[in-house]
């Protein structure tokens, strides 16, 4: 049987993938690097379960201990409609960090347009395009007294703040009701550990590699009291641990023709942004 099935597949190796794709109905012949490649075994020995609040830990003090980190998240979100239906949403986001007081991000919707965020010598600036505006904030110290006042003053959505204030008790962690670790998985061609947690306002989940640096591979958040229980989910790739060092992407050059708009505080925040 086995000289059969070669036989009438000319050059293509017999496999259990190209068995699954003859039987799928997909026509020609397998190419042996398109075979669905299985995960390697996992390092983490057998034994005790791994503390969720420690492994958080290590991801926090790991990005913590690095002056400076980038990385690209690809994003899903949901939102509920006045009709009832919920319907999900996509971003891209590109963040560079250099600590204590630089920072640049870029968030690209699924609409086409951008918010383009520089934070640098303590002015805080965005540019939305296509609108060819931009707003500033000035006055302001490191990266974490920069999230506290446009978060919490006008109403701003940082994203991914957590790991911008990681420190020796990460942020994470504060106000937990439980903990679960949910085992090792298979995450953006990696192993990962699978923690889950509850708060008072978010269910939150992350998923850190189980092997080398603990960096996270996915992050997903759920908000317990918003109508239609949305959620967030972002996988992270390209992490890199050195940036250019001319900093020129920390530093804002107005765009021709942008328009500067006054940025007027809100508090407290009271919706979500992405």
């Amino acid at each position: 049987m086995k000289r059969a099935l070669q036989s009438r597949s000319g050059r293509c190796r017999v496999s259990l993938a190209l068995l699954l794709v003859t039987l799928s109905g997909i026509p020609g012949c397998q190419r042996e690097d398109d075979a669905i490649q299985l995960p390697p075994a996992p390092t983490t020995d057998e034994g005790a379960l791994p503390s969720p609040e420690e492994l958080v830990g290590q991801m926090s003090e790991f990005l913590q201990s690095h002056g400076q980190f980038a990385f690209d998240a690809f994003v899903t979100y949901e939102a509920l409609q006045e009709s009832g239906q919920k319907l999900q949403f996509d971003l891209v986001q590109r963040m560079a960090v250099s600590q204590p007081d630089r920072l640049h991000w870029v968030t690209l919707r699924d609409d086409g347009s951008t918010n383009t965020v520089w934070f640098s010598d303590g002015v805080f600036t965005m540019l939305k395009q296509p609108e060819n505006i931009y707003g500033q904030i000035d006055g302001l110290g490191t990266i974490p007294e920069m999230v506290d006042v446009v978060v919490n003053e006008f109403g701003l959505v940082v994203p991914f703040s957590d790991f911008l204030l990681a420190g020796e008790e990460s942020v994470f962690l504060r106000g937990l009701e439980s903990s679960l670790y949910g085992g090792l998985t298979w995450v953006e061609g990696v192993w990962t550990h699978h923690v889950a947690f509850r708060s008072e306002l978010v269910d939150f989940q992350v998923w850190i590699r189980e092997d080398g640096d603990p960096i996270p591979q996915k992050l997903v958040i759920t908000w317990k009291y918003e109508e239609g229980l949305p959620s967030y989910v972002a996988r992270f790739r390209k992490w890199r641990f050195s940036l250019p060092s001319d900093e020129s992407q920390f530093r804002f050059v107005a765009p021709p023709d942008a328009e500067r708009i006054e940025v007027i505080p809100v508090s407290p925040a009271d919706e979500v942004g992405y």
